[in-house]
């Protein structure tokens, strides 16, 4: 069971609280501010599978992220959880991930949400 999760989001805040909650479940964390930071981890390291992302960054924000890593062929290899917050321009930017039928985006948790219940959904996708 490879459990090693990219966390990629600008806030500290939920970056650390990701990386404490699932660390105890026995995760190995990585963590990028960015969608480029990310970008780079992913290359650099295969047993990277799991990633959960922000979709409101500076620098290349989520949605740049994942039309660039499945363009490239790394994201082939990715789950990945969406936890971001929902405003109303967001709705639009949901109804584009829909658009682009992304097979690797697992599941979308709007911020904030129940720790646990991530924890679950991400351990369910790593047997």
């Amino acid at each position: 069971m490879n459990k090693n999760l990219l966390i990629v989001d600008d806030d500290f805040i939920s970056r650390y609280v990701l990386k404490q909650t699932m660390a105890r479940h026995g995760f190995k964390i990585y963590e990028a501010k960015d969608g480029q930071e990310a970008i780079d981890l992913i290359g650099k390291n295969d047993s990277i599978v799991m990633v959960s992302l922000d979709l409101n960054m500076p620098v290349m924000d989520g949605y740049t992220f994942l039309n660039t890593i499945n363009k490239s062929g790394l994201g082939d290899r990715l789950k990945i959880f969406i936890t971001s917050c929902t405003s109303e321009s967001d709705f639009l930017h949901t109804a584009n991930l829909i658009d682009l039928k992304l097979d690797n985006v697992v599941k979308y948790f709007e911020k904030p949400f129940d720790m646990g219940s991530f924890a679950i959904c991400v351990l369910d996708e790593c047997v």
